[in-house]
């Protein structure tokens, strides 16, 4: 009892002779309890980063478009219909002739570095294209011919000098290994009302192969993973998020080279693109070259949907009691998989087919299976155009070629719609790709 009193006449001296420090600070606990719900995630925010892992060797110049597009933006964006929308340009014109274009940037603009967006630092270097500055917030662009789809040219991000940019991210560090970005950390802009939406705070790391940036995951040096085309490869990794990333402006295919004289025919690659199996028969599937979500998309066109019966008549057709030809299948490793069964199903009707794998583009190959990106307008001139290189299948019609040429003059949207409406029947109808899925691509995050 003598102890208990003791201790407690000890604590009532201690109060008495510091009661002023003690109620200055049960007043300031109380306030800080009140306020730490609004304080913490600011506090949190402020000092939190996001590590996410990108494979592939990239320039500054050349960013990943989900990188450059957090960190500037273009004259005009891209809307889902890949209709041209403004975007750093507030409005354009176009001349009669659709030789010029009038753009006018949006005056409340800013660069990272708080200065006001003028048309001194817009620099486009563009082919064929004279560009001249009318005043601070206008700028003209003269075509030496009409060019439809050149709105579309000027959705890519702008930058004022380095990275500086417009967008919701300013680039705060970058590490480079050679020419080759092998850091960046970008850290979002608060906006007007001071709040800030998403990661404070993102670091990026480039890894040259999957192999390198899965390792990467597992040993706590990333926190995500941006774009990974499989995840078979992390099945073994416990407390993930996966995000599956449906790509409609990306797909894959097999391109077969019209130049080769065992596939110069028509029907026979007709009946190799009837004998792929495994064709989706949802969403997923790719018909033609062209975004299903784009303006100038023809859902009627023929699906080549797996028939092996019609494989095997077209066949017939072609060699009639000859030998069928073989047949060498180029890929890349992502898509070994897909392409060993595309082997072996044409190897069931008779064209006996080996795969190899490629590690850089093929200058020459008799068919070929990987990804293409799709342009956001439906001009696809420098994809099937029977004079351009960029032509990989040595694709030839002259009926394509001036659907090609007039849809790209034509500035009038409904007569454009109806010419590459065509484009995409008549090329489907040659098929010189079979034209397979869009690719999926995941996000993988820590719980």
């Amino acid at each position: 009892m003598k102890r208990i009193r003791y201790w407690w006449w000890l604590l009532a001296a201690f109060i008495s002779k510091h009661k002023k420090t003690i109620f200055i600070a049960s007043i300031l606990s109380v306030a800080a309890s009140l306020s730490a719900p609004k304080l913490w995630p600011k506090l949190v925010k402020r000092w939190s980063v996001t590590t996410i892992g990108v494979i592939g060797n990239f320039r500054q110049t050349d960013l990943p478009e989900f990188i450059s597009r957090k960190i500037s933006d273009g004259l005009v964006r891209i809307d889902d219909k890949g209709q041209p929308a403004p975007d750093l340009a507030s409005e354009w014109s176009i001349s009669d002739d659709g030789k010029v274009y009038l753009f006018t940037l949006d005056a409340q603009k800013k660069w990272h570095d708080g200065t006001r967006l003028t048309t001194s630092d817009i620099h486009l270097a563009i082919d064929n294209v004279q560009t001249e500055v009318v005043d601070e917030k206008t700028i003209k662009f003269i075509l030496k011919e009409p060019f439809s789809p050149f709105p579309t040219v000027l959705s890519r991000p702008i930058y004022k000098s380095g990275l500086i940019g417009t967008g919701p991210y300013q680039q705060i560090r970058i590490k480079k290994n050679g020419d080759f970005v092998d850091r960046l950390v970008l850290t979002k802009i608060e906006d007007q009302t001071g709040n800030s939406f998403g990661p404070e705070t993102i670091m990026y790391k480039f890894y040259r192969t999957t192999k390198e940036v899965i390792t990467a995951l597992k040993l706590g040096e990333i926190d995500e993973i941006a774009e990974l085309t499989s995840v078979k490869d992390i099945s073994d990794i416990n407390n993930l998020n996966i995000i599956t990333n449906m790509n409609f402006d990306r797909y894959t295919a097999v391109f077969f080279n019209n130049k080769d004289s065992r596939l110069a025919e028509k029907s026979f690659r007709q009946a190799l693109t009837y004998a792929i199996p495994n064709k989706p028969t949802d969403h997923t599937r790719t018909l033609s070259p062209i975004n299903p979500n784009s303006w100038g998309y023809n859902p009627q066109v023929k699906p080549y949907n797996t028939d092996v019966d019609s494989a095997k008549e077209l066949l017939k057709s072609v060699f009639g009691d000859e030998a069928y030809p073989t047949l060498e299948l180029t890929t890349f490793l992502p898509y070994l998989t897909r392409a060993e069964e595309i082997a072996k199903a044409w190897t069931e009707i008779g064209i006996k087919t080996d795969v190899k794998v490629a590690t850089s583009p093929p200058d020459d190959f008799q068919t070929l299976l990987i990804g293409q990106q799709i342009p956001p307008d439906p001009d696809q001139y420098i994809l099937w155009h029977s004079t351009q290189l960029t032509n990989i299948t040595h694709y030839s019609s002259p009926k394509v070629d001036k659907l090609l040429e007039d849809g790209r003059k034509e500035t009038d949207q409904i007569k454009r719609r109806e010419i590459y409406r065509d484009f995409q029947r008549f090329l489907l109808e040659d098929s010189p790709a079979a034209f397979l899925e869009h690719i999926t691509t995941y996000t993988v995050k820590r719980k």
